[in-house]
């Protein structure tokens, strides 16, 4: 009958394509539509009508091949969350700068004694661990790959002392592949991979959508 002359092409058409590797998630992924937005709930909401500073952590080997990697890691989540939570009050990072560079050794001092000297209600912590917009060893071949630790400080725990919030947050640029780029530059890779970052680090504290 013409169903079954139908389901046996079909059936042809599926062998044909599992042996040409991809074909059958290629097939699969039409079929379901490509890609799509998906919609990521925040981890944490306790920003909402807070103060709030974002302090960025950097060891010496980061701020030596990238001296603005804190400032810009600052200035790229201050922006998100000034622009995505309800009510935040977000401290000029000029002046999260400045304050690091008036106490150099302000990894040291207790945590609860940094939410006091800032006079905030809520310190989002960010503590690099990489930052790089080049291939390691290759000069020419541009990735951005950039990893954090994210938490989050109250000031009205507990123990104000303690991360009340934290979590793991790795980009890379461009995304999805596992090979660099040769014919671009250095900015555009560190934009892309601040942006990324951004959307991630940022998106913990708000609902937000990714396309997928």
């Amino acid at each position: 009958s013409w169903f079954v002359r139908v389901m046996s092409l079909s059936c042809v058409l599926l062998a044909t394509l599992a042996n040409s590797g991809c074909g059958v998630s290629w097939l699969l992924h039409g079929a379901a539509g490509g890609e799509r937005d998906v919609r990521i709930p925040a981890r944490y909401l306790g920003l909402a009508n807070k103060r709030v500073a974002v302090l960025v952590a950097a060891h010496e080997y980061i701020l030596f091949q990238n001296p603005q990697a804190d400032r810009a890691v600052c200035q790229e989540l201050t922006t998100r969350i000034a622009a995505n939570v309800q009510g935040v009050s977000v401290m000029d990072p000029d002046q999260i700068i400045e304050f690091q560079r008036k106490n150099p050794h302000w990894t040291t001092i207790p945590h609860g004694r940094l939410v006091k000297s800032l006079d905030v209600d809520r310190i989002v912590m960010v503590d690099l661990s990489e930052y790089r917009t080049n291939e390691p060893g290759n000069a020419y071949v541009w990735k951005g790959v950039l990893e954090a630790k994210v938490g989050v400080l109250e000031a009205e725990s507990d123990d104000p002392d303690v991360l009340v919030f934290r979590e793991h947050i790795s980009v890379q640029y461009p995304e999805n592949s596992n090979v660099g780029l040769v014919n671009t530059n250095e900015p555009t890779i560190e934009m892309g991979m601040l942006r990324t970052f951004g959307r991630d680090g940022g998106g913990l504290f708000y609902d937000h959508q990714i396309h997928r």
